[in-house]
């Protein structure tokens, strides 16, 4: 899986529904920095209170709850 790594949930508008996924939230973002015109597979996994991020690609599972 590939992951980036930010600093700050506030890199990010935060839009959509939040999903629960293991014992973290996940939540959908839409980042113009990837030039992503219409909602993809990512998502802001927040790890811990300084929400350190993880960027990753929703399984086509996840996809497919949206």
């Amino acid at each position: 899986m590939e992951k980036t790594t930010f600093k700050s949930r506030d890199d990010f508008k935060i839009e959509e529904e939040i999903f629960q996924r293991s014992d973290h939230e996940v939540i959908l973002i839409h980042d113009s920095a990837f030039n992503i015109e219409n909602w993809e597979g990512f998502a802001i996994y927040l790890e811990d209170s300084n929400f350190e991020t993880t960027l990753f690609n929703f399984s086509d599972k996840v996809k497919n709850r949206l």
